[in-house]
């Protein structure tokens, strides 16, 4: 990787002139310095000729020389800041899947990409907001997408940004959409759905309920895993998002679901330990959550969602006493996502407060007994000294 140096001496030369990209794949790019991007300059992509990409790279130094002493402010646009973090080292750093989701913040803004920054206010956040709301899942990842791009471009010293992160005009903005109330599937419910996909002869997806359920782990995790994954009645692999390592040991109910699943795919060429049964290939994403919505119609359970089994997951395994950094420890969430989850999703079940009145109960008795039992230790030592 090129990691944005130069080749050699000749290109050295020239300011600003960068390479990104592979060896096979170069891309060229004109990077202000931070003197430059103050005084309304922007990285520029260059043409894919090396040869023409350092005549405009010359140019565009000659056209800022020329320029330096009465700078043009250019208004920095929400879709200029996005394009700069897009070229930035911490853009690179960001899991894929993060990416791919404030790429799509992006397309749900539209044509507010396109506003100056200068002119942003919260005001203007909320109405920008409003006109998604009808979209309520499309409305917050836009604001999220703004407040992370803001947030980077605030700690670049970029100009038309405030000073400090927590003056940010779309960090005021408090988003309330919610996942659906908080949905928990109950296990009738589980039950349910595992039948329907049995019936309508997609046996891997109510596998796959089966597995996000116990695990709380995202549907692409699961269709990726292969047979090195799971061996043993252990389910071995690292969560996609943020490549965290997950040990976790399967439920009996799992362990004979996965006998199952290995005689059913004995005679196909499996790829993935999940196999799609109308393909005999992997589960493509897309495809997966089509045959998902379609069994989840015959199984008259159109109000759940996949993404609801995650919380689901954090909440059994609270009502059974886990604590949230053992349940980090199975679902691969920071330990800060836990409590937001438990707080957001998690329904006050009848286990929790079984569970908190049994230990006020066990609490309250310890301290009785100790306030009544004799103090016999004062006595022994005042007889002691008497004698």
């Amino acid at each position: 990787m090129f990691a944005g140096r130069v080749w050699n001496s000749k290109m050295d030369k020239i300011r600003s002139f960068r390479i990104r990209g592979t060896d096979k794949n170069p891309r060229y790019y004109w990077i202000p310095n931070p003197a430059m991007v103050r005084a309304g300059h922007r990285s520029v992509r260059l043409s894919k000729d090396l040869a023409t990409a350092m005549g405009e790279a010359i140019k565009l130094n000659i056209e800022y020389d020329t320029n330096k002493g009465n700078p043009k402010d250019r208004g920095l646009t929400l879709k200029d800041l996005f394009h700069q973090w897009q070229q930035s080292d911490h853009w690179q750093d960001l899991a894929v899947n993060t990416r791919k989701y404030y790429r799509t913040g992006v397309k749900s803004l539209g044509k507010d990409m396109n506003t100056n920054l200068k002119t942003i206010t919260s005001a203007a956040v909320r109405k920008i907001y409003k006109a998604l709301k009808d979209k309520p899942a499309k409305a917050a990842q836009a604001i999220r997408t703004a407040q992370a791009a803001t947030a980077w471009g605030i700690l670049e010293g970029l100009p038309g940004l405030p000073d400090i992160i927590e003056l940010s005009p779309w960090n005021k903005q408090k988003i309330t959409t919610r996942s659906s109330g908080g949905v928990l599937w109950k296990p009738g419910e589980i039950d349910a759905i595992v039948d329907a996909a049995d019936k309508a002869g997609l046996a891997s997806i109510g596998t796959a309920i089966l597995i996000m359920e116990w695990l709380g782990a995202n549907p692409t995790d699961i269709i990726r895993l292969t047979g090195n994954n799971y061996a043993g009645g252990i389910f071995t692999f690292d969560r996609g998002k943020t490549d965290t390592p997950i040990i976790a040991e399967a439920s009996p109910r799992l362990i004979a679901r996965m006998k199952l699943n290995k005689t059913q795919t004995t005679n196909t060429p499996a790829i993935t330990l999940l196999v799609a049964e109308h393909t005999l290939r992997s589960w493509a994403a897309d495809n997966f959550r089509a045959r998902f919505r379609l069994v989840r119609k015959l199984a008259g359970l159109n109000h759940l969602k996949m993404g609801h089994l995650r919380h689901t997951a954090v909440t059994r395994m609270f009502d059974a006493g886990a604590e949230p950094m053992d349940i980090a420890a199975i679902t691969g969430h920071k330990l800060k996502s836990i409590y937001t989850i438990l707080d957001r999703y998690n329904r006050r079940t009848r286990a929790q407060a079984d569970r908190a009145t049994s230990k006020r109960m066990s609490a309250d008795i310890r301290h009785l007994n100790q306030a009544t039992r004799p103090n016999h230790s004062k006595g022994s030592l005042e007889g002691d000294s008497k004698k």
